[in-house]
C-alpha cells in the first residue's frame, strides 16, 4: 500500500502566497500622473519617452516621459520619473488660497524686480488677512518652498494651468498679479525763511540788525504703477479678474491699491 504524504494546510497557504509574489514581479509597473497604472514589460527608456508592452499582447507602446510619475520594474526597482508633491487625503483644500510671486514689469533698472515681487506678494498675504473673510491664506514661504521643490521658476510657471498649481499647492483658490512699475522722474520742492532781530530804537521803527535764514529742499523719486489681480479657482475657472492704477506715486502705492482691490474680491469686506 502507498502511502500518501499530506502537506498541512499552513504550508501550503504560505507556498500559495509566495508563488503569487513570483508570478506578481514578473510584471512592471508604470505609474502615471493621472492616477492610471499601467502593467506589462518596459521594452526601452528614451529622452523624453518610453517603449511599452501590456501582459499578455504584443503591440507595443510609446509614453511620454512628461506624463509618467514612477515605474516599478520586476526586479523591484523603482525609478521615479516626475516627483509629485502628494496631498494628504484628510487634509481639505477648501476655501484655501494661495498667492504667488507677482510678475514684476519695470523701465527702472535699479528696481531688484525679484524683491519688489516678492514684497507685494507678502502685502497681498497681509491685505487678504486683514479684508477678507471665509478664507485660509497659506503662508507665502510655504508657496514658494512648494514652488522651489516642484522646480516651478517665474519662467517655467507659465507652462502651469492654474487648476495644476492649485493641486501642487494644496489650495482651493490661486491668486496672480502683475505689477507694472514704471519710474517717471523726480520732483523737489523747498522753502526759505528769514529771522531779524527786535528793532533797534535808534533806527526809529526800522528792521535793522542781522538776519538769519535758513533753506529747506526735498526731493521725491515718483512712479506710475498698475496693479493686475486675477484668481483661479481649483477647476481652472476665473473668478476674479481685476486692473487699476495704484493711488498716489511713491514707489509702495501698491500698497493702498492692493487693499482696495483685495476689499472687492468676492471675500472682501466690500465684495458682498
Amino acid at each position: 500500500m502507498v502511502e500518501v504524504y499530506r502537506i498541512p494546510k499552513l504550508y501550503f497557504y504560505v507556498l500559495l502566497f509566495f508563488i503569487n509574489i513570483i508570478v506578481a514581479q514578473t510584471s512592471d509597473m508604470v505609474y502615471m500622473l493621472d492616477g492610471k497604472v499601467n502593467e506589462g514589460k518596459v521594452t526601452a527608456i528614451k529622452q523624453n519617452s518610453i517603449k511599452f508592452i501590456y501582459t499578455g499582447e504584443d503591440l507595443e507602446y510609446s509614453f511620454k516621459k512628461e506624463k509618467i510619475h514612477k515605474i516599478e520594474f520586476s526586479s523591484g526597482r523603482i525609478q521615479e520619473i516626475n516627483p509629485v508633491e502628494h496631498k494628504t487625503a484628510s487634509v481639505s483644500t477648501k476655501n484655501k488660497l494661495a498667492i504667488i510671486p507677482f510678475t514684476m514689469v519695470s523701465n527702472d533698472a535699479a528696481l531688484t524686480q525679484k524683491t519688489v515681487a516678492e514684497d507685494i506678494q507678502h502685502s497681498s498675504v497681509i491685505s487678504f488677512e486683514k479684508h477678507t473673510t471665509g478664507l485660509t491664506i497659506v503662508d507665502p514661504l510655504k508657496v514658494n518652498a512648494l514652488l522651489i521643490k516642484n522646480s516651478i521658476t517665474s519662467e517655467s510657471i507659465k507652462q502651469f494651468m492654474p487648476n495644476e498649481l492649485a493641486e501642487i499647492l494644496g489650495v482651493e483658490y490661486v491668486v496672480y498679479g502683475i505689477a507694472t512699475i514704471n519710474y517717471k522722474g523726480s520732483r523737489s520742492s523747498g522753502s526759505t525763511s528769514s529771522v531779524y532781530k527786535e528793532k533797534d530804537e535808534k533806527s526809529k521803527g526800522k528792521t535793522t540788525g542781522k538776519s538769519y535764514g535758513s533753506n529747506y529742499s526735498s526731493t521725491t523719486e515718483e512712479y506710475n504703477t498698475n496693479i493686475e489681480m486675477t484668481i483661479y479657482n481649483d477647476k481652472g475657472n476665473n473668478v476674479y479678474s481685476v486692473k487699476r492704477n495704484s493711488f498716489g506715486s511713491s514707489l509702495d502705492s501698491y500698497k493702498a491699491t492692493l487693499d482696495y482691490l483685495i476689499k472687492r474680491c468676492p471675500w472682501g469686506s466690500k465684495g458682498k
